[in-house]
């Protein structure tokens, strides 16, 4: 996986307690959404981070299409016009 910083955005998580999210590819050129939450114990402690990977491979290959599909669309209508 191609993260740019990893240290940084674990250590930004930590310190605000935010989750941090971001779009990901992976070495096949998959892409993945990586989000990095605070961690609490039991004592209710910040004790690390989590990081989930979310498969959206798919959602981006659809957007991809329905963007194509945008332009054509507005390709044929510009074309009409003239």
């Amino acid at each position: 996986i191609q993260i740019n910083d990893p240290d940084r955005m674990v250590r930004e998580v930590i310190e605000t307690l935010n989750t941090r999210e971001c779009e990901v590819r992976d070495s096949e050129g998959h892409w993945h959404l990586l989000r990095i939450h605070p961690y609490r114990s039991k004592e209710n402690r910040i004790d690390g981070v989590v990081i989930t990977l979310v498969d959206i491979n798919d959602l981006k290959r659809n957007i991809a299409k329905l963007e194509l599909a945008s332009h054509y669309g507005d390709a044929i209508a510009e074309t009409i016009r003239e």
